[in-house]
């Protein structure tokens, strides 16, 4: 028997504009829109992106989601609608459900959360040296 080699990813943190605090961020690929930035963020109970973003991607976004109210920065809440949503990750595809905020810029980060992605990976952030590590899990 031949064991399958699963790739690590290190991805070094990073600064989404210059003089923000080092984060991870994961490059993701969004079909009619390229490359978005997420943080990849422990404490996100699921993927959370401006709503600007799915319109660009060819959502309808409020004919197919599920209408939330968000929880947003400083404890405000937001109108926001929750979508399975195609996102390419290390050249993988997945479908997600994505929280998409309707009071919120597209240049507002994105955040990958835990909902449907971390159980898909082994995941270290490693403080240390600045950088997390993701290994895809084989039974997902």
């Amino acid at each position: 028997m031949v064991a399958k080699m699963i790739a690590a990813h290190k991805i070094p943190y990073r600064s989404r504009i210059p003089g923000d605090p080092l984060r991870p961020l994961i490059p993701v690929e969004i079909d009619n829109v390229g490359t978005v930035l997420c943080i990849l963020d422990s404490g996100a109970d699921m993927t959370t992106m401006p709503m600007a973003i799915g319109e660009r991607a060819g959502l309808n976004v409020k004919k197919l989601g599920i209408p939330r109210v968000s929880e947003c920065a400083h404890g405000h809440e937001g109108e926001s609608y929750e979508v399975p949503m195609k996102l390419i990750v290390f050249n993988e595809s997945f479908f997600l459900p994505v929280n998409l905020v309707k009071d919120s810029k597209e240049s507002d980060p994105a955040l990958l959360g835990r909902r449907g992605f971390f159980d898909k990976f082994q995941i270290v952030f490693n403080e240390a040296e600045n950088e997390v590590v993701l290994k895809r899990n084989t039974n997902t």
